[in-house]
């Protein structure tokens, strides 16, 4: 869920607006894989875990948290 008047994103209050798009992309991607990998195969999940780590694509706790 994102707010943007209120700068929130999935219950995240950001205090400036960078972080706050920055959260929102990290949603949006989020939003992505769970709409198209199978997040029930544990190998899938250790690959694509492995992935998002290497590439350093989430930073903040939105991303984080997903992890």
């Amino acid at each position: 869920m994102v707010n943007e008047t209120q700068k929130l994103v999935d219950g995240f209050l950001f205090s400036t607006s960078k972080e706050f798009n920055q959260g929102k992309s990290e949603f949006e991607t989020i939003t992505y894989l769970r709409e198209k990998s199978d997040l029930s195969n544990p190998r899938t999940v250790l690959k694509l875990y492995n992935k998002l780590i290497e590439s350093d694509t989430f930073n903040t706790m939105v991303g984080y948290t997903f992890l």
